[in-house]
């Protein structure tokens, strides 16, 4: 399999998300990603992107993504120009042990993300969010 790279930059839209996951899908499907990775990796996707359109990007924004797929990993780049604001360690752990009727509604994206990811890691640069996930095959 030959290394694939799928460069978008998208609108900070719902809309625009979904159109995208579509195309990380095919993209899957033509590398042959495990079904486990794939989805794996489209969750974090979503997650990330999700938080930029409702949380970090303030009027007329663009998040660009940007995936590079080779034999024994996918790497995924997902930069916007949104206020600072790093994942990694700005997002609230939630609590898993606690009842579900006392957890608050949301919360677990970027929790999730950091556990089905082989690595998770955020940089500012140049005035860009720059959020980079690794996922092995």
């Amino acid at each position: 399999m030959a290394d694939t790279r799928l460069t978008l930059s998208i609108p900070e839209d719902e809309d625009a998300l979904e159109q995208t996951l579509g195309k990380v899908d095919e993209l899957a499907e033509a590398h042959d990603w495990p079904a486990t990775a794939a989805y794996q990796i489209r969750l974090a996707i979503e997650e990330i992107v999700l938080n930029v359109i409702k949380y970090g990007v303030v009027g007329g924004g663009q998040i660009d993504i940007d995936i590079s797929t080779g034999q024994d990993a996918v790497s995924v780049r997902i930069s916007d120009n949104g206020k600072a604001f790093d994942p990694t360690h700005d997002s609230e752990v939630p609590d898993t042990d606690a009842e579900l009727h006392d957890r608050p509604i949301g919360g677990l994206g970027v929790f999730l993300v950091g556990r089905v990811m082989d690595e998770f890691h955020y940089v500012r640069e140049q005035d860009l969010n720059v959020v980079t996930l690794i996922k092995k095959l």
